[in-house]
């Protein structure tokens, strides 16, 4: 779990963001240890709560990569279209 604190959060507003962001990770996880398959952060936010932030879901598919739980896969390996006609990256279970 890693929230940045960057907005200088403390006491219960603090902790709160902190359950959220735990809470969001795990959500993500399950969706790719349901599914087995590989996601885009766009993908995973239509699961996700209304109003959820595309950054937010990102972040923790960061975060989850860096514990070794996701793995990016390379462009070069599978390609995705996004939203503006870009390449985009997925993710996959480790």
């Amino acid at each position: 779990m890693s929230f940045y604190n960057t907005i200088e959060l403390a006491g219960d507003q603090l902790t709160q963001a902190r359950t959220q962001v735990r809470s969001q990770e795990d959500r993500i996880l399950a969706l790719f240890q349901r599914y087995r398959l590989s996601w885009t952060p766009a993908d995973v936010l239509v699961y996700m709560p209304a109003r959820t932030p595309i950054t937010s879901v990102r972040r923790a598919m960061t975060n989850l990569t860096a514990k070794g739980l996701l793995k990016k896969i390379p462009l070069s390996e599978k390609t995705r279209v996004g939203y503006y006609g870009k390449p985009v990256h997925s993710w996959t279970l480790s």
